[in-house]
């Protein structure tokens, strides 16, 4: 569901489906928030915003450390699915004042790696949606 100041995962409800929120209408925050639902496991999915702690910035180093630590899978495998449908990616740092830059070039290595980690073996529900992505890339007449 676009247009959400802030992304969240909710989970289903009463037998309801579940929700994925993402920044405004923008595709790269939608293909985030599915790359986190793809790797997240059963017990994951049913907690809000899969049981994880947001802590918006600013961070201490050690802090943004351990934020691109566990960004760096899910920003791995939104590259490939922004790959599959032919739209741009950008690393995100979500650091808005830049304050930890000198983190950065080991990220973007290590998210490199980790993609092409993730292209070899994709987790069973990433692999079902990068294919329906190429489909769709696939049947767009203009294309």
């Amino acid at each position: 569901m676009g247009g959400a100041r802030e992304p969240l995962y909710q989970p289903g409800q009463a037998g309801g489906p579940a929700v994925i929120r993402y920044r405004e209408d923008f595709a790269a925050s939608a293909l985030h928030e599915i790359a986190h639902w793809c790797l997240a496991g059963p017990q994951r999915r049913q907690r809000l915003d899969f049981g994880y702690r947001y802590q918006p910035p600013p961070r201490s180093s050690a802090e943004q450390e351990r934020f691109l630590e566990y960004e760096l899978r899910p920003q791995a495998l939104e590259s490939l699915f922004a790959e599959r449908a032919g739209i741009s990616f950008r690393p995100s740092f979500d650091d808005v004042e830049d304050r930890h830059l000198s983190l950065r070039p080991g990220f973007i290595r290590a998210l490199q790696c980790e993609r092409e980690s993730l292209r070899d073996a994709l987790p069973v529900r990433a692999a079902r949606f990068a294919q329906a992505l190429s489909w769709l890339q696939d049947a767009d007449p203009c294309r």
